[in-house]
C-alpha cells in the first residue's frame, strides 16, 4: 500500500469512527448511506464518467454494463425528459435561425438583382 492511500485509509477509519457514533445515537440512519457519506467526505465530490474506488480507467459502463442505470442519478428520467426538452428547443431555434437565413439570402439577392438592372440602365443612359 502506498503512503497516500494508507493516508486515506486512516482518514476513512477516522470518519467511519465519527459516523458510527453518531449512528447509535440516531436508529433512522441507513449504513450504506453512511458508508457513502464518509467515502464522500474523506475523498470529495462524485466526478461525471468515473466509478469511485475502482480505478483511474473504469467508467460506468465497464463497470456496470451499457444498459444500466445503476451509475445514474436518481433522477435520471426526468433529467432525461429535461435533455430531451432542451434538444427539441435547440432542434426549433436552429430551424428559425436556417429559416431567418434563408429570408436575408432572399432580401439580399434581391437587391443584388435591383443594383445589376439600375447598373445595366446606367451603362445604356449615362447620366449627362
Amino acid at each position: 500500500m502506498t503512503p497516500e492511500a494508507a493516508d486515506i485509509m486512516a482518514k476513512l477509519r477516522g470518519k467511519g469512527v465519527e459516523y458510527e457514533a453518531t449512528a447509535s445515537t440516531d436508529d433512522s440512519t441507513n449504513v450504506h448511506e453512511m458508508e457513502n457519506q464518509v467515502i464522500g467526505d474523506v475523498l470529495g465530490p462524485e466526478r461525471y464518467g468515473r466509478v469511485r474506488c475502482q480505478g483511474s480507467f473504469i467508467t460506468p459502463t465497464r463497470y456496470f454494463g451499457p444498459s444500466s442505470s445503476q451509475y445514474m442519478p436518481s433522477q435520471s428520467q426526468s433529467s432525461q425528459a429535461e435533455v430531451n426538452r432542451l434538444k427539441q428547443q435547440i432542434a426549433q431555434f436552429k430551424a428559425e435561425v436556417a429559416a431567418k437565413e434563408a429570408e436575408r439570402e432572399a432580401a439580399y439577392q434581391a437587391f443584388q438583382n435591383q443594383f445589376q438592372e439600375l447598373m445595366a440602365m446606367l451603362k445604356k443612359n449615362p447620366p449627362s
